[in-house]
């Protein structure tokens, strides 16, 4: 099982403060590329999240000003957060329980990043992939020989018919 420490994408978090302009907030992740910030105080402590949907459902939708319109306005104060040595599993957990996409990552009351489902999905990804590479290359092998025309053949199970004569069932497994 990976460890939301096996799939942080990096060790840069970009954060927000309660005070800063939405305006502010929505330039900084669109510098960046990220769908949220975390909000924190003066001591680096997560007070909230601004998310994307956030911006969109009461900023644009409601027709607010994004210059005057505070992050502390439109955050999301209770925040479901993990930690580094939660596993994947717990971590797509919280989110379906809380319908969101972000989790940002506390460690010793400090945020040390934000874990998306992307990537989660891409880290397991690779994992899967990673894991099928591996039994392909110790999968077990055999020679067969077709009992017809000496077609020899290596692979895990004969085929049904000889690619050469066309002979139905007629492999018989080889040592060499």
């Amino acid at each position: 099982m990976l460890k939301v420490r096996d799939i942080l994408p990096g060790l840069e978090v970009w954060v927000t403060f309660p005070e800063a302009t939405v305006l502010e907030a929505s330039r900084l992740m669109a510098e960046h590329q990220v769908g949220a910030l975390p909000v924190v105080n003066e001591y680096g402590q997560l007070i909230g999240i601004v998310t994307e949907r956030d911006i969109l459902y009461q900023v644009v939708a409601r027709e607010r000003d994004p210059r005057q319109t505070s992050v502390a306005d439109i955050m999301t104060r209770d925040v479901e957060v993990v930690d580094l040595d939660d596993s994947s599993l717990q971590a797509l957990y919280k989110m379906s329980v809380r319908r969101c996409r972000h989790l940002p990552v506390v460690h010793d009351n400090q945020v040390v990043g934000i874990l998306s489902i992307r990537d989660i999905l891409w880290a397991e990804l690779r994992r899967q992939q990673a894991t099928a590479a591996q039994e392909a290359s110790s999968a077990e092998t055999h020679v067969w020989v077709c009992m017809q025309c000496d077609f020899r053949l290596t692979a895990w199970m004969p085929p049904d018919e000889c690619p050469q004569c066309g002979a139905s069932h007629s492999f018989r497994f080889s040592l060499a």
